[in-house]
């Protein structure tokens, strides 16, 4: 059989509409294990706090976080996701809808300019949430424009989001200025999910994304390949699909702890290009 046809008949007998569903998707829909911080967040927005943080290393499940996040506020406030760095002029440019309207000029009101920061609060009708990622890569004129903003009046709450380096020691770069430190409400690291999250992480992908209950991982296997990736989501995932590959080329329709525990070490040569990869957790504490 030529390789689209085997892709094909095995995906056919799994009763998936979808190859691997374990691919890298940044849908909130398919958010799992972060209940307790999104509250958290939730509350710190209703009872408008001005900074808060979150970090963790890659793959720990920040940016879904972050969509997540920005869906849920959509429903009461005005938000704007930054999903990559942006400069002081970028920031300006997306914010300048939300207080340009049309209301203002036909009421013969004088414009508002980008440094008019009391003005720019009052003309907000609502609250605004501005939620930044990778936010070790903005610059200082950013940190000081939305500090300048979220001070001059009650309408701006901001959510920042990225690597540890985010509390390095004062010298390095990449690092929130002291003042925001100094004014956080909320500062927490992402935590790698447990046992029960990792399994409902994957029954997730297959029932949202693959369209079928046949899950193709025993309980048993899923646990093994979460403690090999250490729990943090995006090496689930992605190991997940290292073995997705091998039940492809070996006609496999049930993944059971055998046969993880058996390919685990070698299954870069069974399936892909790829290694099957082992995560470190690095220690994160919260800056004091």
């Amino acid at each position: 059989l030529s390789e689209a046809r085997k892709i094909e008949d095995w995906q056919k007998v799994q009763n998936w509409r979808v190859r691997d569903p374990f691919t890298h998707i940044t849908d909130s829909k398919l958010l799992v294990g972060f209940d307790e911080l999104l509250t958290r967040l939730y509350h710190f927005a209703a009872i408008g706090k001005n900074y808060a943080v979150i970090y963790g290393h890659y793959g720990y499940g920040k940016t879904i976080v972050l969509k997540k996040l920005s869906h849920e506020f959509s429903k009461k406030y005005n938000v704007v996701l930054f999903e990559n760095p942006v400069t002081k002029d970028e920031l300006k440019s997306r914010l300048k809808p939300l207080y340009s309207s049309r209301v203002l000029s036909l009421l013969g009101l004088q414009r508002i300019g980008n440094e008019d920061f009391h003005a720019i609060n009052n003309a907000m009708k609502k609250r605004t949430v501005l939620i930044f990622d990778e936010a070790h890569s903005l610059d200082k004129d950013v940190f000081s424009y939305v500090r300048s903003l979220s001070e001059a009046g009650t309408s701006f709450t901001i959510i920042f989001a990225g690597k540890p380096e985010l509390f390095k020691a004062k010298e390095a770069e990449q690092r929130l200025p002291q003042y925001i430190i100094d004014r956080l409400d909320v500062s927490e690291a992402i935590r790698p999910l447990n046992f029960d999250e990792s399994l409902e992480l994957i029954k997730r992908r297959v029932e949202q994304v693959a369209l079928s209950k046949d899950y193709l991982f025993d309980d048993d296997a899923i646990l093994y390949i979460a403690d090999k990736s250490k729990y943090i989501p995006r090496g689930v995932l992605e190991n997940c699909s290292k073995f997705v590959e091998l039940a492809i080329q070996k006609n496999i329709h049930k993944v059971d702890y055998k046969t993880v525990e058996k390919y685990f070490s070698s299954v870069v040569k069974e399936a892909a290009a790829e290694p099957v990869i082992e995560y470190s957790v690095a220690r994160e504490t919260a800056p004091k």
